[in-house]
């Protein structure tokens, strides 16, 4: 049984909090819509992987959640505030919505989609 309720999508509740730039793609696109489009790819591929279901929804949902950081959003309208802000450390502090046991692999989704934890330098 699901410790977590996942709900349908609804419209955009912040379409103004952007995941990706204009710069990046042709149109901006709200984190809102970029999670939940993540959201549903890992919905289709994450049982016939192997992949628990719950945890791989429970990481496509918060991989990306430090992005609504300010730093993050001025970065994205291109102000540079802070050169090495990291959007998966800021995701991290969302863990404690959810229990404990579920942690480690979810730390492992959000710290590690872009670089490497064993390999990087910074």
């Amino acid at each position: 049984m699901s410790l977590y309720t996942f709900q349908p999508l609804r419209p955009d509740p912040h379409p103004e909090i952007k995941a990706k730039s204009e710069y990046q793609q042709v149109e901006a696109i709200s984190l809102y819509s970029h999670l939940n489009n993540v959201r549903t790819l890992i919905q289709k591929i994450a049982q016939p992987l192997g992949f628990n279901l719950e945890i791989a929804q429970l990481g496509a949902l918060l991989h990306d959640i430090g992005k609504a950081h300010p730093i993050f959003q001025k970065q994205i309208d291109g102000d540079r505030v802070l050169a090495h802000f990291r959007h998966e450390y800021a995701s991290l502090l969302f863990l404690p919505l959810l229990t404990q046991e579920l942690w480690n692999p979810v730390i492992e989704m959000i710290v590690a989609h872009h670089k490497s934890i064993k390999y990087d330098s910074k």
